[in-house]
């Protein structure tokens, strides 16, 4: 079992602890050219190094001759990832400044600290600005350990309506304004016509409608929270 850091935004952060996000996907890097064609998973070989790896191939056959494998980059069934989020400073408190969870407001608690005495507490502040990206997010301030359940690749498009729940999305109605995609959520909760809508949207308005289009291959990593 391996342990490996994952970035999730505020939103999906609470559809975690709120139960409602148990899958995310990744672009698979690299994608495969668009004559190959991927033929599964490599269960066994003579080169174990290779097993559990997506193989991409022109030629069909047992062989997979000039076959290119790619390994998840968040690991196997039964590895963990520990989630990194977005923090802040608390200055509420005049003497002691400490770090709280954008998500929700949570306070920060030393968690995995090399000094067990502080495990538990309270986080002093410890980063030079106001707010702490969650890629920098120390790994003793992580507050969710998610165990990998299973791995595969779809093409994003593919994503099915109970696929597109498992991704924690809200069913809003997003409208497209000059071009771009505005989530009204907040203001105007109208619900959609189904999930995977919603996600599709979701999903542009972050990253243009030109990578919904491409339709690229994605890693389906499905999980569940450790407590």
């Amino acid at each position: 079992m391996k342990e490996r850091p994952i970035l999730f935004n505020s939103e999906m952060v609470r559809a975690i602890l709120e139960g409602r996000k148990t899958q995310t996907r990744r672009m698979v890097n690299p994608q495969p050219p668009k004559d190959h064609k991927w033929h599964g998973w490599v269960i066994e070989s003579s080169c174990r190094k290779d097993e559990g790896k997506a193989t991409w191939s022109k030629c069909s056959g047992p062989l997979l001759k000039n076959a290119h494998r790619v390994r998840c980059p968040f690991g196997q069934v039964g590895d963990r990832l520990w989630v990194r989020e977005t923090t802040k400073i608390d200055r509420t408190n005049d003497s002691v400044y400490l770090g709280t969870y954008i998500a929700d407001g949570e306070k920060v608690l030393y968690q995995n600290h090399h000094d067990p005495e502080y495990n538990g507490s309270c986080a002093h502040w410890w980063y030079s600005r106001d707010i702490c990206p969650s890629i920098h997010m120390p790994r003793w301030a992580s507050r969710i350990t998610l165990e990998i359940t299973s791995v595969r690749i779809d093409r994003f498009q593919d994503i099915s309506e109970k696929d597109a729940k498992a991704e924690g999305v809200n069913k809003y109605n997003c409208e497209p304004i000059s071009g771009m995609y505005v989530d009204y959520a907040a203001k105007y909760p109208v619900p959609a016509d189904n999930a995977k809508d919603s996600f599709r949207t979701l999903w542009q308005s972050i990253n243009g409608p030109e990578n919904w289009d491409a339709n690229p291959w994605v890693w389906v990593i499905e999980f569940e929270r450790i407590d």
